[in-house]
């Protein structure tokens, strides 16, 4: 009861600290004086080299996280290399957003450009590992079966299992199972 209180919790502040960090990459203007012009777009956001700047890391990484996990002397079955690569690509977005907001809380004409970085980030990193995932499930590289029914097959448990003969069923056997040698 306590875990589930408390999972509904974090998952509320998660979803307002996006709120926040996307209200200060929007609509955030520093504070100006009386008869100055109000202050134009930032020069860094509109620069196409700070967008390639903020997602290059992620291809990067899942590329190589790919590459890397199917190498085949490691002997790391298809759903192994997709956790693998999902685990690499995916990075806190709000512990970025709270080091931007603390980095930058002193410079308020800075502040919604490094805003700007874990909502973009974090939107990448949200769309394409959603596609990643559903390719890879369609391709037959996870533990759902590619002919399931989208809903049913996110909703599923679909993780192997193994019986330990006294009726638990245990993940960590299957894990072992997999990673010997072939």
């Amino acid at each position: 009861q306590l875990m589930r209180c408390m999972t509904r919790v974090g998952n509320v502040c998660g979803i307002l600290m996006l709120l926040l960090m996307v209200f200060l990459a929007v609509f955030h203007k520093p504070n100006s004086k009386p008869g100055t012009p109000p202050p134009v777009a930032s020069k860094t956001a509109q620069d196409p080299m700070f967008y390639v700047a903020v997602c290059s890391p992620f291809f990067v990484s899942m590329l190589l996280s790919l590459i890397i996990s199917s190498i085949p002397s490691l002997h790391l079955s298809k759903p192994q290399r997709v956790a693998i690569t999902v685990e690499v690509c995916y990075q806190n977005v709000g512990i970025a957003s709270a080091v931007a907001i603390a980095a930058f809380s002193e410079q308020p004409e800075k502040l919604a450009d490094a805003a700007k970085v874990p909502v973009i980030y974090g939107a990448l990193e949200a769309g394409v590992l959603a596609l990643f995932l559903v390719g890879a499930w369609k391709a037959g590289w996870t533990y759902a079966p590619p002919q399931e029914e989208f809903c049913r097959a996110l909703r599923g448990d679909h993780q192997p299992r193994h019986d330990d003969g006294t009726g638990n069923e245990s993940m960590e056997d299957v894990v072992e199972l997999e990673l010997a040698p072939a």
